[in-house]
């Protein structure tokens, strides 16, 4: 997990915490490949993003179950649309 500040994003190669940022309505800005096919995955930072990183990690971040499997699939779709 990375912040840049030069560009305001925060990437994450963590599918999961990928599909709860974007359950918690963070703006997917883009998707790439690592150099073990792997996705990576780069939001729009906000002032909110740590505290919701470290309630993800501690396994206190609430939210729509439905919502974060269909941000899941998105996801998963991104990473195999770049596998093609």
């Amino acid at each position: 997990m990375e912040k840049s500040k030069k560009d305001n994003t925060y990437s994450t190669s963590n599918l999961f915490l990928a599909a709860s940022l974007l359950t918690k309505k963070f703006r997917l800005i883009d998707t790439k490949l690592n150099e073990r096919s792997l996705g990576i995955f780069y939001f729009e930072d906000r002032p909110d993003r740590e505290e919701l990183v470290r309630k993800y990690f501690d396994g206190t971040l609430e939210g729509s179950f439905k919502r974060f499997v269909n941000c899941l699939a998105e996801l998963r779709d991104n990473v195999t649309a770049l596998r093609s």
